[in-house]
């Protein structure tokens, strides 16, 4: 009964305060709903969560005893809300999320907490790829000023890697919502992109939310070539059977994702099975409630909210989607970004220019330069869609999430 009332409340608060996505809570905005609900004072309110405790981790231990997996819900509702008192402002927020799951969430700000067993060391070595800007990451961290920052250069010829932008599009939020041929536009473009690229290509948008736009456009109709797709929640067994039989696949074939997903920033591409990333736009986070309340504190913090809670983290997602093609100092890869807002990156992303031709930039990049065996791609439009005929499987390229 008493996981009944907690459940009940957590949905009162959820519809209150979410709104479409998520909102932010007031001092007391759950625990004054539970006592209300409940009954009775704050102690009688932890005593009955330490009951639900106890009682969760006797569960766990009968199951470790029949070697299952110790998993207790019960236990784990009880523990989160014990400790949902000890988390307050300024380091963190409490928030009601509507989406994808209706949840509450203690939101840290601060990432000097977590971090100050390291903090507290005589000496410490911080490296990887994804640092940079190494000013933010020391900033946000609570390093000392005097920290010394390096960065290395690539050990990858700078030729083998030609990153482009289309300077007349943008997947700005604005935009999208107030002129009416912005998103046409930028439908279009990805579409004339991917007709020219012989090569096999990953498209990553910023969000799923404005690919299942493109999709409602009619893209999987408009496509030159049969295409796999990453899908919202997808098992990781079945993404991982879409990743091999698309770098399997022969020919140039194509692969939709999202920037910040786990195709996007967990996955290797090596040799020829990746040679040209697409990104349909910029991928800034998300402006939630969660994001702004990060923002205003890293302002306060360090006086640069925004270049370091939405500027930072779109130039790392760009950097991994577009390192997925050059994983050695063999590999070859065209970047092309549908933003005019790359140019804002060009400090991080070495050599981009604006798109002049796709077809100038393949005969350069990869015609003649193909690896004993290999044939070189056919430039031009090589993988035009098939004349309609009487067999509905070839008057329509393939658009699934499992090829």
């Amino acid at each position: 009964a008493f996981l009944a009332q907690v459940e009940e409340v957590l949905s009162e608060v959820v519809e209150e305060y979410a709104g479409e996505e998520d909102g932010l809570l007031p001092p007391g905005g759950l625990e004054d709903r539970l006592l209300a609900e409940v009954g009775g004072t704050s102690h009688d309110l932890r005593r009955m969560l330490l009951s639900l405790a106890e009682w969760g981790e006797r569960l766990r231990d009968r199951r470790r005893q029949a070697r299952r997996l110790p998993r207790s819900y019960a236990a784990t509702v009880a523990e989160q809300l014990l400790s949902w008192g000890g988390v307050d402002p300024p380091e963190y927020v409490k928030a009601a999320i509507a989406s994808p799951h209706k949840a509450v969430e203690a939101y840290a700000l601060d990432a000097r907490e977590p971090a100050s067993p390291i903090l507290g060391t005589h000496l410490s070595v911080h490296l990887s790829g994804t640092l940079a800007p190494l000013e933010e990451y020391r900033d946000t961290l609570g390093l000392p000023m005097d920290s010394g920052l390096l960065t290395v250069p690539s050990p990858f010829p700078p030729s083998h890697r030609v990153l482009r932008y289309v300077p007349d599009v943008t997947s700005r939020h604005e935009e999208l919502q107030g002129d009416p041929e912005a998103l046409p536009r930028l439908y279009r473009s990805l579409v004339e992109v991917l007709t020219e690229l012989p090569v096999k290509t990953a498209a990553f948008f910023p969000s799923f939310s404005l690919l299942d736009r493109f999709l409602a456009r009619g893209l999987s109709s408009e496509l030159p070539r049969g295409a796999v797709m990453e899908s919202r929640r997808m098992p990781s067994e079945q993404l991982w059977n879409l990743v091999e039989g698309f770098k399997r696949s022969p020919g140039a074939g194509l692969l939709l994702g999202v920037c910040g997903g786990r195709v996007a920033e967990g996955i290797d591409f090596p040799d020829e099975e990746l040679e040209s990333v697409i990104l349909v736009g910029i991928p800034f986070p998300r402006p939630t409630a969660r994001r702004e309340a990060l923002i205003r504190y890293l302002d306060h913090l360090t006086g640069r909210g925004w270049e370091y809670g939405m500027v930072a983290p779109a130039r790392r997602a760009l950097l991994q989607a577009l390192g997925r093609m050059i994983r050695s100092e063999d590999d070859r890869g065209l970047g092309i970004i549908l933003d005019r807002r790359a140019a804002q990156f060009a400090d991080a992303l070495p050599g981009l220019k604006p798109l002049v031709s796709v077809r100038d930039e393949v005969e350069r990049l990869f015609l003649g330069r193909r690896r004993p065996g290999r044939p070189p791609p056919k430039v031009g439009r090589p993988h035009q869609r098939p004349e309609p005929s009487s067999s509905p499987a070839t008057s329509r390229p393939r658009l699934s999430e499992d090829p």
